[in-house]
């Protein structure tokens, strides 16, 4: 919520517009979202910059996606070594995670 700062509310993805509306020159989506508990600070229409976790995985190593290239079949990353030298490694891609922003 924007008016409480870095303060992190749970919350659930009720609905998402099918169709968005441009604020400032940018496609904007109204989400909506119902609170995990009840906080009487929070106010019906109030606004909030949201992340939503759409998937996580532990015990692996994630990597930004654009770092990723391809080679044929192959998926490949530069890996930095001990002598400041970059070399190829193949890795095998799994589930991508992502959390997507709104404001």
């Amino acid at each position: 919520m924007d008016t409480y700062g870095d303060e992190n509310f749970d919350a659930t993805v009720v609905s998402i517009a099918p169709a968005a509306t441009s604020v400032n020159g940018v496609g904007a989506y109204a989400v909506k979202l119902q609170f995990n508990g009840n906080d009487e600070r929070i106010k019906s229409g109030m606004t909030a910059n949201i992340g939503i976790k759409v998937g996580e995985r532990k015990g692996v190593l994630a990597v930004p996606e654009r770092s990723v290239m391809t080679r044929g079949d192959a998926k490949i990353v530069m890996v930095l070594d001990g002598s400041n030298k970059t070399s190829e490694r193949e890795v095998k891609i799994g589930e991508v995670e992502t959390t997507v922003w709104w404001k």
